[in-house]
């Protein structure tokens, strides 16, 4: 029934809030970050900004490039049509970052 259902999804539920609460994830020290056995760990990463959604103030340094929208449009203008810019848009995401440059 539907109330069984309901109230084997919330049992469900507690039991995964407990079990998350007593497993040893990482913490914070002050500024430093510790894991289960109380040693700091370090992150790295990168910034895939831009990559997506194009982000005005990266594309040719002009602000007036609010939003993803603007700048394609722009570039639509630019290349000659919405399909020309939609292939540009495919290249660069293709291009843009690579396995390579993460691993």
């Amino acid at each position: 029934s539907k109330a069984l259902a309901t109230v084997i999804f919330l049992l469900l539920q507690q039991h995964l809030l407990l079990v998350a609460s007593a497993s040893n994830f990482v913490t914070t020290s002050g500024t430093k970050i510790i894991d289960e056995n109380g040693d700091e760990i370090f992150f790295s990463g990168i910034n895939l900004g831009n990559w997506l959604v194009w982000e005005g103030y990266l594309m040719m340094g002009d602000f007036n490039y609010r939003t993803h929208t603007q700048f394609f449009d722009e570039l639509s203008d630019a290349l000659g049509g919405a399909e020309k810019a939609s292939d540009f848009e495919y290249e660069w995401r293709l291009n843009y970052v690579d396995e390579k440059a993460i691993a």
